[in-house]
């Protein structure tokens, strides 16, 4: 296709660990992301705001607080449940 755009992105979400709790790290990840429409709003980002894209950006940036302990444990949990109902 000789002409077609490329996909473009709605969205990014940082969450989890360093990049939810690090604002230097989600800087220098989204570093360099502007041709993809990513602007980041310094002050928003500093202050661990939900939403720390510009309002300017394209693309919405996100910080979702997770719980990876939670996630993982839900995740064994189920795994373990389908392998005993496959003995069973």
């Amino acid at each position: 296709m000789a002409n077609s755009p490329l996909p473009t992105l709605s969205r990014s979400c940082r969450h989890g660990g360093r990049s939810e709790n690090a604002w230097r790290v989600r800087e220098r990840v989204l570093e360099g992301m502007e041709w993809l429409g990513v602007e980041l709003d310094r002050q928003a980002n500093e202050q661990r705001k939900e939403v720390i894209s510009s309002v300017k950006s394209v693309v919405r940036v996100f910080v979702i607080p997770t719980n990876e302990e939670q996630i993982i444990a839900r995740h064994a949990l189920h795994l373990a449940d389908t392998r005993a109902d496959a003995l069973a």
